[in-house]
């Protein structure tokens, strides 16, 4: 407190200390900013910072790694190598890339119509079979360098079919597969749709209308 001189002399002043503790903060906290996976980062999570503390918190968020050459990927990469590398915590911020096709125009992922029995390659964005009844598959992976390949093979019996689903090295078989909206074995309970995915690859949507399909072998 300050003092105050009564006679000529020398009087001393102790000031308080400017001294503060140092609190204890993280020194490998890092933060990511880029496009993460188009289709499968949560919608909410865009242009937000999520704090993750491994790959697989990474993946359930924001999708995972991916192959384009359309949206660049180096997000994704750089993640899993600061995990792998021992990194504990990190922040994302993924930014909602916009995929679009040959023409210039925004899809949100690749669909196709897959007529009875025929196996196709997925582009990014197409049609086959206009008028036919059967299955539109969407792709959960970007197309434009790594085909999405689809094959319907005849079950036991002309009422279900065997789903072979190909991306790269990666392959889903689901077998016996109907189109009976009550049966356990019903596309959609078993691939999934858009709102509730089973497969990483696709979602499905049977066509609209009554169905007769009947699944054949392909030619």
């Amino acid at each position: 407190m300050p003092v105050t001189p009564t006679y000529p002399g020398i009087y001393i002043e102790e000031l308080p200390s400017n001294a503060r503790t140092i609190t204890a903060a993280p020194t490998s906290i890092a933060v990511f900013v880029g496009y993460t996976h188009p289709f499968k980062t949560k919608p909410e999570n865009f242009n937000k910072a999520i704090q993750i503390f491994n790959f697989t918190e990474y993946e359930r968020e924001f999708g995972g790694l991916y192959t384009s050459s359309v949206i660049r990927n180096d997000v994704a990469y750089a993640i899993n190598e600061f995990f792998l590398n021992g990194g504990s915590v990190a922040y994302v911020v993924g930014l909602n890339a916009q995929y679009r096709d040959d023409n210039g125009a925004v899809i949100a992922s690749g669909s196709v119509t897959l007529p009875n029995g025929i196996s196709i390659i997925v582009p990014p964005s197409a049609t086959i079979g206009a008028g036919l009844t059967g299955i539109v598959f969407t792709a959960l992976e970007p197309t434009d360098q790594t085909s999405l390949q689809v094959t319907l093979r005849p079950s036991t019996s002309n009422s279900s079919a065997d789903i072979v689903i190909s991306y790269g090295s990666r392959v889903e078989t689901y077998r016996g597969v109907t189109l009976d909206a009550n049966d356990a074995n019903f596309i959609e309970k078993r691939l999934g749709t858009i709102a509730e995915p089973i497969s990483s690859l696709v979602t499905v949507a049977p066509a609209s209308g009554d169905y007769e399909l009947t699944f054949t072998a392909a030619n």
